[in-house]
């Protein structure tokens, strides 16, 4: 089984070439090679040994097409599998009418050529509008003309369910393979994205919202104060006394270590009452009496912390 995924899978030697394009081929070559097969063994069981040898014609045309895609010339590969799968719409339109219902396999054709083919979009819209064109004669074929071989009405109820199954596994296919990698890339740029969001938004040293975002949020606060959805609001800025004396006498790694621990004091203390940042900070919903309360409470704090720093280094 491994080796029959690592067939499927192995990746092309020219470099001009994708492998994606080139796995997308395979499995769709090996999902027709299945159809046909199917197709196969409900003519066997009718005796019609004409549609077994033409289904059989079928079959081995795919598996040609599944070995070109070896050649490392994946665009002709998919021109053949495209022009392929056209060719015996029409025939089997023609042979058994328009209720055997292959006619639905032209939107997996749709699917299989706007995932292998680097054309343009306006060629891309073309091979739509020829589609749809196509589909719209063979119907007025079908009206007009008796087919070759008619279907007896039990038969063409089993070849519509096969094609039902077909169609959805071709399309499902594609799909899975041309979208994978595109989810995975798009999930990988949102999370680098949010990632950039907070390097901008956030002081690497301390934690703390960067002037920036200070400014936003001010503004917004602001704007809510404007219309009426936010009462009273308190602006406090502080600053550390002598902190260039720390630097100089302990290091700037003992002043960075001074200012996470401001940092993480001031967000434990104000997470419930607004934002602070490293150029200072806002309190909402909060009158001059709450404000002065928690400068007094983070003052205090900081002066248990410097106390314990005196007592550790003395």
């Amino acid at each position: 089984m491994n080796k029959i995924l690592d067939l499927i899978f192995e990746d092309v030697k020219n470099e001009n070439e994708t492998k994606k394009t080139a796995v997308t081929l395979r499995i769709s070559a090996l999902i027709f090679i299945g159809y046909f097969l199917c197709l196969m063994a409900v003519f066997c069981s009718m005796g019609d040994w004409m549609n077994v040898g033409g289904c059989l014609v079928c079959g081995v045309c795919y598996v040609l097409s599944f070995y070109t895609t070896y050649w490392n010339h994946t665009r002709e590969s998919a021109w053949i599998s495209q022009i392929l799968m056209i060719v015996w719409i029409i025939l089997f339109i023609v042979m058994f009418g328009w209720d055997c219902g292959v006619q639905h396999y032209l939107f997996a054709f749709l699917a299989l050529n706007f995932t292998v083919s680097t054309a343009g979009e306006r060629r891309k819209v073309l091979t739509a509008v020829g589609a749809c064109a196509l589909r719209l004669a063979l119907y007025a074929y079908a009206r007009n003309f008796k087919p070759y071989s008619p279907l007896d009405p039990g038969i063409s109820v089993l070849i519509q369910i096969l094609n039902t199954i077909f169609i959805f596994a071709q399309i499902t296919a594609v799909m899975i393979i041309f979208t994978k990698d595109a989810q995975k890339m798009e999930q990988k740029l949102v999370r680098y994205n949010t990632k950039l969001q907070k390097l901008a938004s956030v002081d690497a040293l301390t934690g703390l919202w960067n002037r920036r975002s200070m400014w936003e949020y001010i503004r917004a606060v602001e704007y809510d104060y404007e219309i009426g959805n936010a009462g009273f609001v308190s602006i406090a800025i502080a600053d550390i006394d002598f902190f260039k004396r720390i630097n100089d006498t302990y290091g700037h790694d003992a002043g960075d270590e001074v200012l996470k621990a401001v940092a993480e004091l001031f967000m434990d203390k104000m997470k419930t009452y607004g934002r602070g940042c490293r150029w200072g900070g806002i309190l909402s919903e909060a009158r001059s009496s709450c404000l002065y309360f928690m400068a007094e409470t983070a003052m205090r704090h900081m002066m248990c912390c410097r106390r314990f720093m005196t007592r550790s280094t003395g």
